[in-house]
């Protein structure tokens, strides 16, 4: 009869499994820390979407805006809309220290609709009103239904309101919207003039391609007579309807790397593993069983691991994620995920394992009799006549002659160095107060500028303030005066919308130039011509980031083509025409060209033109921005003092440098632990390496230290001898990690500096180096020392007769 030992390879693999208990451990670690943080990495990402994906279906997917009546209902009546919801939006104004904004929302099952009441009900009478709670402590109010509350809008009219119900929103503000009814919004003084708005979500518009979701509401639009400029969609679901390409690049450029760190790690341990069990595959060859059998027991115990360690690091990865961001845990995606990332570390293995298995196949029974597990790659003869012999020769010699398992744990450590330098360097040359120094207060250490706020309650914005404009020049002569002050740069800009290719704009800024600013900008003119009298006499401006234009809108501004600017000039809104002159390059390396590029929307006008389109000295100061000559020692000083200047108008914020600093500290925490987080897996891969060729090389080699011994060596020497063999990977490591991580940290940072990171100053890690050299000199020592302890448990009799 046919003997039937297809079981057999199962039966060796976890009589294996039960017998190579430190490899296990290697094996199981590295696998562990390779899936749980790539599976944190993968969770991490796909909760941030799940929770934006949330978020966003409770979101309009398009607003129609200034709507008829009749326009709304033939939109709700379509059966491409889902859901919809119709508003009115009413001027905001300052009440004594809070704002308030007539506003109205259809109440519906609409999910972007939905107005948490907390108690009460939805105003449904021309006089009824929904309020914020804190709204009532803000007027001196009791917080009760009925309650009547006054109100003084800006044209001056005063009305009274019942409050039929309250929202509790339990955040901190003083700007409040009062919820008006739909009787109000048609006929109410503050919205009847105002036209509807219409938020609308489209039938399974999830589904769709971002281009498909385009042409669908822009379609609908058209065929209602809604014209394209009134159609505004929700850009935050566009582009959820393509996944981040840049994102999803990142994602799998970081698990390439940590999976190639595996591969070599997992190589590494198998390989020595075969190399310790010669004998055991030379007998099993003896015993009958094939080439093929001993693979696909060598590939079975690597599956076995490699699913456990899976299962172990998945589950970690998702604690780890789903702890920080529960909200986006999605069971589908995370079985999907799980499932990717078990085949991926799968294939890992199996690749790491290939080699090694084809080297324990091959195998032959004559040949395992004359290996110990120990011996490296045949080397030819050495020509020296004599060797200097010691106990730290004999074990750098023995490191160098077990080439491939050397090699392997040379080439791990390595990788870790570079990687863990690369990251050091980042670190070490972020400079904190030059990214601190992004935007303005690259320019100065302090600014003065409008409240945000205050804009928004001015009929004409941010010109409005202008007009009676606080960062006059005797403000600034007043700063000027402060002893501490070195520099008080004025910012001007006017609001302006703009109407081009028939298209009509809201919302953009100009902003002036001089003409010694022209000199210096002509440098940097991609197209067109820059001839200041010329712009001046014949009204054209010249055009900042059309790049940026093209980004957005899919068009730039032509050389030659007209624009027409609408503005209040300080009395009246005015609008005209002007001729584009030109437009500037993307990249400018002069700051006071940069600052004007800055500061500017997308136009660039002359000086005396831009005064001419405004009433006469006419104030155009949107912000001051200040300079300390010796900000350091001055700080505290000036920071009192110019909060007690900015104190003074109630339209002026001041924003400090200092206060920009301490809010990035955050910021630079969550960055630096995570450079590091990231280099200290990788060390750990390599550690696990290097623990296992140290332990496994004396593991192997005790009759050779007990033969040692024999021939005169001390106990002491052997154990010099098997610690001198940890320094010298340390030291190798070492030099690897100072040359080769020294000069790609170098390289990195000036990249990074190149393409516009102006806050990353080259600066070697020296302090970091130092705590690595420690670390990588230390834990050898440490293990040799294990090592040591454990073969003198032993005595020499027993150690001669041990047979590997």
């Amino acid at each position: 009869m046919k003997n039937n030992n297809k079981k057999i390879p199962y039966k060796l693999a976890k009589e294996s499994l039960k017998a190579s208990k430190l490899r296990n451990i290697f094996m199981l670690i590295t696998i562990v820390l390779s899936v749980s943080l790539l599976s944190g990495l993968a969770f991490m990402s796909s909760s941030i979407k799940e929770i934006a994906d949330k978020e966003l279906a409770e979101r309009q997917h398009v607003i129609y805006h200034q709507v008829t009546e009749e326009q709304i209902v033939e939109v709700k009546d379509n059966s491409m809309v889902k859901n919809s919801s119709e508003f009115k939006t009413g001027k905001s104004f300052e009440v004594d220290n809070y704002i308030l904004r007539p506003y109205y929302i259809e109440a519906n099952d609409a999910p972007m609709a939905k107005v948490d009441i907390a108690e009460g009900r939805y105003p449904s009478k021309i006089n009824e009103v929904l309020v914020d709670k804190q709204l009532m402590a803000y007027m001196g109010l009791e917080e009760k239904l009925g309650e009547i509350i006054s109100v003084t809008f800006l044209n001056g009219t005063t009305e009274e309101f019942e409050v039929t119900g309250f929202l509790d929103s339990g955040l901190k503000t003083d700007v409040f919207n009062l919820y008006m009814s739909k009787e109000y919004a048609l006929k109410g003084s503050q919205l009847s003039l105002i036209p509807f708005d219409l938020a609308v979500q489209i039938v399974d518009a999830e589904k769709m391609g971002s281009d498909e979701f385009l042409q669908v509401i822009r379609q609908l639009g058209e065929e209602y007579g809604v014209e394209r400029k009134q159609v505004n969609e929700n850009n935050a679901f566009v582009d959820s309807l393509s996944y981040d390409t840049r994102e999803l690049s990142m994602i799998i450029l970081i698990g390439i790397a940590i999976l190639l760190v595996s591969v070599l790690v997992i190589y590494s341990i198998f390989y020595i593993s075969i190399s310790e069990r010669t004998r055991q595959f030379g007998q099993l060859r003896t015993l009958g069983m094939t080439k093929k059998q001993i693979k696909k027991m060598v590939r079975i115990e690597g599956a076995v691991l490699s699913v456990i360690g899976s299962i172990i690091g998945i589950t970690i990865g998702a604690i780890f994620a789903f702890s920080m961001k529960p909200q986006g845990f999605n069971i589908t995606t995370f079985i999907g995920y799980s499932v990717a990332i078990i085949i991926a570390d799968y294939i890992t293995v199996c690749i790491s394992i290939s080699k090694p298995a084809k080297i324990a196949a091959n195998i032959s029974p004559i040949e395992a009799t004359k290996l110990s597990g120990y011996e490296g790659n045949k080397k030819k003869d050495s020509k020296k006549l004599y060797r200097k012999l010691s106990p730290i020769s004999l074990s750098f010699m023995a490191a160098r002659g077990n080439g491939k398992k050397s090699a392997m744990t040379m080439i791990s450590l390595s990788l870790a160095g570079i990687v863990f330098m690369c990251a050091a360097t980042f670190i070490a040359s972020i400079d904190e107060e030059e990214f601190s120094r992004q935007g303005w207060f690259q320019y100065g250490e302090y600014t003065l500028e409008f409240s945000s706020n205050a804009a928004q309650v001015d009929e004409f914005g941010y010109t409005g303030l202008k007009k009676n404009n606080p960062l006059n020049d005797e403000l600034i002569t007043k700063i000027e005066g402060i002893p501490e002050i070195s520099d008080v740069m004025e910012i001007k800009d006017l609001e302006v919308a703009y109407t081009y290719n028939g298209e009509r704009y809201e919302q953009d800024l100009a902003a002036p130039f001089t003409k010694e600013e022209a000199e210096l900008m002509q440098s940097y003119v991609k197209t067109g011509q820059l001839d200041y009298e010329k712009m001046v006499k014949n009204k054209e401006v010249f055009i900042a980031h059309n790049e940026i234009v093209k980004e957005i809108f899919g068009w730039e501004f032509k050389v030659g083509d007209k624009v027409t600017l609408r503005w209040y000039d300080g009395e009246k809104y005015v609008e005209d025409e002007f001729t584009i002159a030109g437009d500037l390059k993307k990249n400018i390396n002069n700051p006071q060209v940069s600052k004007l590029a800055y500061n500017a929307g997308w136009f660039l006008i002359p000086e005396e033109l831009l005064e001419s389109m405004m009433i006469p000295d006419f104030n155009l100061n949107k912000r001051l921005v200040i300079s300390s000559s010796d900000y350091a020692t001055s700080q505290t000083v000036l920071d009192e003092k110019l909060s007690i200047i900015a104190d003074g108008s109630p339209i002026i914020s001041i924003s400090k440098l200092s206060d920009r600093i301490e809010h990035d500290k955050d910021q630079f925490g969550l960055i630096y632990s995570t450079t590091l987080g990231a280099a200290i897996f990788v060390i750990a891969f390599s550690l696990i390496n290097l623990l296992n060729t140290l332990i496994t090389n004396v593991m192997a080699r005790k009759r050779e230290f007990a033969c040692f011994r024999t021939l005169g060596m001390s106990e002491k020497q052997v154990a010099t001898m098997i610690r001198g063999e940890g320094i010298y990977f340390a030291a190798v490591n070492i030099l690897t990690t100072v040359i080769l991580g020294g000069l790609s940290g170098f390289i990195m940072v000036k990249l990074m500096a190149h393409n516009g990171l102006g806050y990353m100053k080259y600066q070697f890690p020296l302090s970091y180096l130092l705590g690595y050299i420690i670390m990588v000199v230390l834990v050898p020592i440490v293990i040799s020392n294990i090592a040591v302890k454990n073969l003198s448990k032993k005595s020499l009799v027993e150690r001669l007769k041990e047979i590997e």
